[in-house]
């Protein structure tokens, strides 16, 4: 069985990507889509590299940078991934996480990591997300 980790990243506006670490090597893939289809990336992913998730060892999220609602969305699917495949999450800043993101630097990344790890969000600036409510007469 081969063993990997699963980066997710949408803190680029209108795309969402993806890397697939394993020991011999990484695949990033990329898809203009906004992060509300992150988790049907990370399946397209899967299934495009014919991945058993039985193999899978950790969740990787970008945090830190990108709208409000993306880094809510993309932590809550790593998250909710690692959870379900009984995994740990962790978090990186998106500029650590680069295209060629080595396997030794996953499993550094990982080394003590308690299997049930799982990231809180950091945002780049508050969020917006009032709307007035108007007043019923």
């Amino acid at each position: 069985m081969n063993t990997w980790y699963l980066a997710l990243d949408c803190s680029m506006e209108g795309q969402t990507r993806v890397l697939v670490i394993a020991q011999n090597g990484t695949t990033a893939v990329r898809e203009p889509v906004r992060a509300q289809e992150a988790v049907a990336v990370v399946d397209r992913a899967i299934q495009s590299h014919q991945l058993d998730t039985k193999g899978i060892r950790g969740t990787i999220v970008a945090t830190g940078v990108g709208s409000f609602m993306a880094t809510r969305i993309s932590v809550t699917a790593a998250n909710g991934l690692a959870a379900g495949w009984n995994v740990p999450a962790v978090a990186v800043a998106p500029a650590q996480l680069s295209d060629d993101f080595s396997w030794a630097q996953a499993e550094a990344l990982f080394a003590g990591v308690p299997a049930t790890a799982s990231v809180t969000a950091e945002y780049s600036a508050e969020p917006n997300i009032r709307i007035p409510k108007s007043h019923v007469v």
